[in-house]
């Protein structure tokens, strides 16, 4: 476990709050010291568009950006700071689904993982696609024409769901990858029957997510001083 430490509120029993960000950073630089399991994130000041592209295409959450003479106001989510989530695509298979109230699916999502000899689908999440969408009517048409007695996943979900035959993919945009292997989030944006299941693979290490079961260490970026305008 490591704790990842970005600001200091309080020193020696006198409260820091009113303090602006830059100094409080100071003060957390002059008294701690960071070891194996205590990092300090280091600020990155200058182009917070390139930034915010690096840490999309390492698969991360998105990045902050905090304005160097802020306080801190606790408890307000303010114009003194900000989060910006990346946006992610990944072409999943639609193993089964779950109907729900008003016409609403959930969805289960797969991928295909391992070399060709043993590659194996995997589950990678589920999303719920609203049922009042055009997408939806169809959706079902396609769901129903593929349904199949017994789930094809080696690893996933096992009740609970009405299994299909690994024949349909959707596009899903995402937040990244968790550390179980699930796409974080993922909203269905559109189905492509132009596309081969076959190509829907679970990303390794380095190509923007991570293999289901192999937790990655996380890694954080700050940003220092922010052109917030230009996000």
């Amino acid at each position: 476990m490591t704790l990842v430490v970005s600001d200091l509120l309080y020193r020696d029993g006198r409260p820091l709050l009113r303090e602006p960000l830059e100094r409080r950073r100071r003060a957390l630089a002059a008294v701690l010291r960071p070891t194996d399991h205590v990092v300090l994130i280091t600020p990155v000041e200058g182009d917070g568009r390139a930034l915010h592209e690096a840490a999309c295409r390492q698969g991360l959450a998105g990045s902050v950006a905090r304005r160097r003479d802020a306080p801190y106001l606790p408890g307000v989510r303010s114009a003194l700071w900000r989060s910006v989530r990346a946006a992610h695509r990944f072409e999943a298979i639609v193993a089964g689904f779950d109907p729900l109230a008003g016409g609403a699916l959930r969805l289960v999502l797969a991928g295909y993982h391992g070399a060709a000899a043993g590659e194996r689908l995997v589950g990678i999440g589920a999303c719920t696609v609203p049922g009042e969408t055009a997408i939806a009517a169809g959706l079902r048409d396609a769901l129903e024409r593929r349904i199949a007695r017994f789930s094809s996943l080696a690893s996933g979900p096992r009740a609970g769901f009405r299994w299909v035959r690994p024949e349909l993919v959707a596009a899903v945009e995402h937040h990244g990858w968790g550390a179980t292997g699930r796409l974080l989030e993922p909203v269905l944006i559109a189905l492509r029957d132009d596309l081969d299941p076959q190509a829907c693979r679970v990303p390794e290490p380095g190509t923007g997510g991570e293999p289901p079961g192999e937790p990655r260490r996380p890694v954080l970026a700050l940003l220092w001083r922010l052109p917030l305008g230009e996000l």
